[in-house]
């Protein structure tokens, strides 16, 4: 019963307001403890369209509503308590305002996430982390921005421990006009994979006009 025992103490009500009977628990907790945190974000999305389905075939209220949002919020697993991590590696500031933008998102649907720049983010800390989206930029002929000098050399050096636990996706800026176009964010991108983290989607290259193919690279994260 751990899913069941650690959201019961997460949403603090009392066993005889819990929702589900013991033979309900033991299936979600069969199921629960055999999804990775891939399967565990589609499934939450696919229990938001069952909620939105049923909503609009059943009249409710303002409270019912409420706490059915609330419900969704993905931090209520214990394999989920790591929070979403939003990296960016900017010079000029635009991949800040992509990340922010994402960021701004992923909270406004519940998600518990923080943003970091990748100045400031810790380098060993990766191998606790579970879900990272990246934007990031190159600079020139091919080089990482300075910010991310330091995050782009670990990740390629010989101390970088297995992230087989780490799920990412990677939105890369860059400039068609330089040979070497969004190379930074496809080293990245390939690097975490040979450390065994998994793709959730392909990575999207943006050039100067980033605005709508960065929107889109958004919208298929949140979905």
């Amino acid at each position: 019963m751990y899913f069941t025992i650690h959201l019961k103490q997460f949403i603090n009500v009392k066993t005889n307001e819990f929702p589900f009977d013991s033979q309900e628990s033991a299936l979600i907790d069969k199921l629960f403890e055999s999804l990775d945190i891939s399967k565990l974000y589609w499934l939450h999305g696919y229990i938001q369209s069952m909620i939105r389905a049923k909503q609009e075939n059943t009249p409710q209220s303002q409270e019912q509503q409420a706490m059915q949002a609330r419900s969704l919020i993905p931090g209520i697993h214990p394999k989920m308590k790591s929070l979403i991590t939003v990296l960016y590696g900017t010079q000029s500031g635009n991949s800040r305002k992509v990340a922010s933008q994402l960021f701004r998102q992923l909270e406004s649907l519940g998600h518990s996430a923080r943003l970091c720049d990748l100045a400031d983010f810790k380098c060993r800390e990766i191998k606790s982390e579970r879900l990272i989206f990246l934007v990031i930029s190159t600079q020139g002929e091919g080089q990482p921005p300075l910010a991310a000098e330091e995050f782009y050399e670990y990740l390629h050096g010989t101390h970088v421990p297995p992230l087989t636990d780490l799920s990412f996706a990677v939105l890369s800026l860059g400039d068609k006009s330089y040979f070497n176009y969004c190379k930074t964010g496809a080293d990245v991108d390939l690097r975490l994979e040979q450390l065994g983290a998994k793709r959730l989607i392909p990575r999207s290259d943006c050039d100067l006009d980033f605005k709508k193919p960065s929107e889109q690279w958004i919208n298929v994260v949140i979905q």
